[in-house]
């Protein structure tokens, strides 16, 4: 840069200096990711904002989205001072994830931020208000991040979003949406038949696929839309075949267990049982829940409790199916109350 100065007799004089102007690099966020399950894993999408002085510049932008796929391009809009990114993704990730967004300018200068999400929770109730659920919060620390519902709440049947808020290094204040899903016991028990299917698919041997065929026979008929007022309610009139099949069920997969020929994990086996054990014992506390709200009889309501009693402490002695024979004179006994 020259700077010329002339005074007021013509006399003048000349200089030259260097002038280095510095770079800025792009700001990055706030960034909002929203987790949405898909058939197969969950979909992510991102969308965000960068901020940029350089009124010449042009931009490209890349998405890292935690799960070693390596960085995305990434979506850009808006004017070259003040622009949008986004950018969708379908990852196999499960819990808490961590996306790097980055933007980065002509001349090299680079912008990003890294900010946390959780996939979709689907889980199986556990009484008639839902399940308590805990879930990790993004590691940010000042401020700490915080969620509505909090972890730890009591989530209703059904399906309930969730917002998580976190603070970045540039004190953006990035977001996080995505859902808790609280499985009805029909569901569990739909979910619990398709895992039944899916793994029998892979034993071989003849005596175990045998037992597991009829469990999965019993359990399609426990099961039939044709039963159920709702995924809450068997018809009052279909009931013991409900409870009945699915203890048909639970006894075939007990008897694998005692089996000591049969190659299929007890472990395993034992979760079926414990899923579709526990399912009942939802619909029953279901059934005292409703003829409670209705101001039902006091003496039919003791004698539902007395039964749920009787079903807890037959589970705890590992008898699923006598415990099941319980939950179902509960549930009568909450329906007539």
């Amino acid at each position: 840069m020259s700077v010329s100065v002339t005074d007021g007799q013509g006399l003048s004089d000349v200089d030259t200096t260097k002038v280095t102007v510095a770079n800025v690099p792009p700001t990055v966020g706030p960034i909002s990711i929203i987790a949405t399950p898909a058939p197969v894993g969950t979909n992510l999408s991102l969308s965000g904002v960068f901020s940029d002085p350089g009124i010449f510049d042009t931009h490209t932008g890349t998405i890292r989205w935690g799960d070693g796929t390596g960085p995305a391009p990434a979506i850009l809009g808006g004017s070259n001072t003040t622009g949008t990114i986004s950018g969708t993704h379908t990852t196999s990730l499960l819990g808490l994830f961590t996306v790097r967004t980055t933007v980065v300018d002509k001349d090299g200068g680079t912008g990003f931020t890294t900010s946390q999400c959780h996939t979709p929770i689907t889980i199986d109730a556990t009484s008639a208000s839902g399940v308590p659920v805990n879930f990790p919060l993004p590691n940010t620390a000042n401020p700490p991040a915080s969620c509505l519902p909090p972890s730890g709440s009591m989530f209703p049947i059904g399906t309930t979003n969730v917002s998580c808020t976190e603070t970045d290094a540039a004190q953006h204040v990035n977001t996080c949406l995505f859902s808790v899903t609280v499985r009805t016991p029909l569901e569990v028990k739909q979910d619990v038949l398709g895992q039944l299917i899916a793994f029998r698919a892979a034993v071989t041997d003849q005596q175990d696929g045998r037992k597991l065929d009829e469990a999965i026979k019993q359990l399609q008929m426990s099961i039939d839309p044709a039963q159920w007022t709702n995924s809450t309610h068997p018809n009052e009139e279909d009931s013991e075949k409900v409870f009945n099949e699915e203890k048909d069920t639970v006894h075939k997969l007990f008897d694998l267990i005692k089996d000591k020929h049969s190659a299929i994990s007890d472990t395993i086996l034992q979760g079926f049982i414990d899923r579709i054990t526990s399912a009942d014992r939802v619909l029953a506390l279901i059934a005292i829940n409703d003829a409670v709200g209705r101001g039902g009889d006091p003496k039919k309501l003791d004698a539902a409790n007395q039964e749920l009693a009787k079903g807890d402490a037959a589970q705890s002695m590992g008898r699923p199916y006598e415990a099941i024979d319980h939950y179902r004179n509960c549930w009568k006994q909450a329906l007539q109350a």
